[in-house]
């Protein structure tokens, strides 16, 4: 007999007074954390505020979809999609309920007799005798954090006077950083209303926004519907997607027991999403699809090209290894982790540069280069894998000053980067090959030299990079030498924001406008920073004996502005074109056959707030815990049904 529509998926239309009140809904382990941002709240604030006055009668939520904790069970659900919603939804009730507790109004009439009135929405948050038990249970990571801070009823002073991020509880930003910021948007608005208000607001909450919630009844089900369904909610991405593929290749009572099997599997998966960022996930998943699958891959296409790939259950585990080890090398590039071995000076050193870049696309060929040349602890494959990275900085700089086509360019990397990944060659030959594909789309050096000296650099962390390799090179240019320590500041000779001391504008006057000329490369230096501020808006016949009191102190840079009788439009066009000069030899083809130089004793630190293998592994450490704990409560579950 053919199965029913009725039997596949349920669906009613719900106010939330009705959603809370008729079951109860727990988020499952396997979902991501809460994620709503600022936009998303002011859109939701926005559909509330037009109820409120008056301009919308009522608002629909878009549809969520669950399945039920038991086969014949219509009052205990698992959310398979919504859960950002719901997680919303029951913050705004508990901070009703919390603003009518700070406005002490007594109590109002019900059908039951007279209540307080924060009583009917605290009956939406916990359900009554003789259970008392959370109408919902959110996200695993967010639990205790969003019952502490938002569901539990007593509010204390902590709570009351938690205004900002930085106030709240450090052990709890790890994963509830978006919480708290909704919480402390919402409950702003929230605090301006009057009693008169309040009761509006809650009965438009409760009684005039609509959500159709999808019984499923079986996880296969609810699969089919998660892959399109996700509206009003933060858009599904790719990873996302992937992450149900994962789910789907599970059997449903691993997926809702959460058996060993699956507790392994989403410890994994948070360890790739850890290693690359949730943020950096779906570019990553399609740079490891354009390797493995030797060909292009759209962003779209993502979670149903690994879909065909690894379609079944014993394959899932093969995709899980290979991503794993690829989302560790994303991390080197990323600069989230750093190298170690005998070459860590270099390597780091080197990867710093090509972050400081800002080039995204050139990951694609870096992840390829390192794969390919993955014992770079050997001479012979650290020298490859250097050669292959200083390649991929020459073609990114003179690109970006050329200011190319960006998607030509991502098109360059992915063909050399499924070059060095032909296994039927050696790992000469696919160097070759990937290098002489990168040279033929160099730009020229009469195209290179010009854009760069008239081009107006604003990013002082370019420029910096630009100045730190020429000023290292002049040490020796007989190397290719490495960019090193930032502690250096990038000044401006003539200011970016001159004040009243000096005319600048008119000392700088000629062809190309003040705005145009301050931020050529020949106007710019490099200065410590006590050089640097003892210079700031001063007049040149102020800085220049200010830096020569400082001779020991200066870069070569630097010292040659020492040379200058005065400063003006014509001396900055002049020394750009030089400097340009200069940048055609150190970043030439040629230059690859150079030996390696580190001229800094180390390299920088990788971002801010780095990920290093010792926080990595604290993090893992962290997950296993995790995980531990589902497998105690687990079998606690299962001992309590065998009772």
């Amino acid at each position: 007999m053919a199965i029913t529509a009725e039997d596949r998926f349920r669906a009613e239309s719900l106010t939330i007074t009705e959603l809370f009140q008729s079951a109860t809904y727990e988020v499952p382990a396997f979902q991501r954390d809460y994620a709503w941002t600022k936009e998303q709240c002011e859109d939701l604030w926005g559909d509330i505020k037009s109820l409120v006055e008056g301009d919308a009668k009522a608002h629909f939520l878009g549809p969520m979809v669950v399945i039920r904790k038991g086969q014949n069970n219509q009052k205990n659900f698992l959310v398979i999609d919504g859960q950002q919603r719901l997680t919303t939804l029951q913050m705004l009730i508990a901070l009703v309920r919390d603003h009518w507790v700070e406005l002490d109004p007594g109590m109002r009439e019900t059908p039951v007799g007279p209540k307080p009135y924060e009583d009917t929405c605290q009956s939406l948050l916990v359900s009554g005798p003789p259970a008392y038990t959370r109408t919902f249970v959110s996200n695993w990571h967010i639990r205790e954090t969003f019952f502490d801070y938002v569901q539990r009823e007593l509010v204390d002073e902590n709570r009351k006077t938690l205004g900002r991020i930085a106030e709240a509880p450090s052990k709890d930003l790890e994963y509830a950083e978006e919480l708290f910021k909704a919480y402390i948007f919402f409950r702003e608005k929230i605090s301006l209303f009057s009693k008169e208000k309040t009761a509006i607001l809650e009965d438009c909450l409760l009684n005039n926004m609509l959500i159709l919630r999808i019984d499923a009844i079986q996880i296969d089900n609810a699969f089919v519907l998660f892959d399109t369904l996700n509206n009003r909610g933060l858009d599904l991405t790719q990873g996302d997607l992937v992450k149900n593929i994962i789910f789907q290749s599970m059997n449903e009572s691993s997926i809702l027991d959460l058996s060993p099997a699956m507790i392994k599997i989403l410890g994994d998966w948070d360890s790739v999403v850890e290693s690359v960022s949730y943020k950096k996930l779906d570019t990553f998943l399609r740079y490891f699809l354009i390797l493995k699958l030797g060909r292009k891959v759209q962003k779209e296409s993502i979670s149903k090209d690994i879909e065909n790939t690894y379609g079944s259950s014993i394959k899932i585990k093969q995709f899980m290894h290979d991503v794993s080890g690829y989302s560790d090398l994303f991390a080197f590039i990323e600069r989230n982790d750093n190298f170690d071995g005998p070459y860590k000076i270099e390597l780091n050193a080197m990867f710093d540069d090509l972050n400081d870049l800002n080039q995204a696309t050139q990951a694609v060929f870096l992840l390829a280069a390192l794969k390919r040349f993955h014992n770079w602890d050997t001479k012979d494959h650290f020298e490859k894998l250097s050669k292959a990275c200083r390649a991929a900085e020459i073609l990114s700089f003179r690109w970006l000053i050329t200011g190319k086509n960006a998607q030509d360019l991502e098109n360059i990397w992915r063909e050399a980067g499924i070059k060095l990944m032909d296994a039927s060659k050696d790992d000469q030959k696919v160097l070759d090959l990937a290098l002489a594909h990168l040279k033929s789309n160099l730009p020229t050096d009469q195209e290179f030299k010009t854009e760069l000296a008239g081009r107006s650099l604003k990013s002082s962390k370019f420029v910096r990079y630009i100045l730190r390799k020429i000023e290292n090179s002049r040490i020796d240019n007989q190397v290719w030498v490495l960019a090193g320590s930032d502690k250096l500041d990038v000044e401006h000779v003539a200011p970016k924001t001159p004040d009243d001391t000096h005319d600048w504008r008119s000392v700088m006057s000629g062809e190309s406008s003040y705005r145009n000329i301050i931020f050529r490369l020949g106007n710019q230096t490099l200065l410590t920073r006590p050089l640097n501020r003892g210079a700031k808006n001063k007049e040149f016949s102020f800085k220049k004996p200010y830096y020569q009191k400082q001779t020991g102190h200066l870069t070569e840079l630097t010292k040659e502005l020492l040379l200058a009788p005065s400063w003006t439009q014509a001396v900055v066009v002049k020394r750009s074109e030089s400097l340009a000069k200069e940048a055609i030899q150190l970043w030439s083809w040629g230059s690859l056959d150079k030996e390696l130089k580190v001229t800094a004793p180390k390299p920088r630190e990788p971002k801010e707030k780095p990920v290093k293998k010792a926080e990595i592994k604290r993090t893992r450490k962290k997950a296993a815990k995790k995980k531990a704990a589902i497998s105690a409560s687990v079998k606690k579950a299962k001992s309590t049904r065998s009772k």
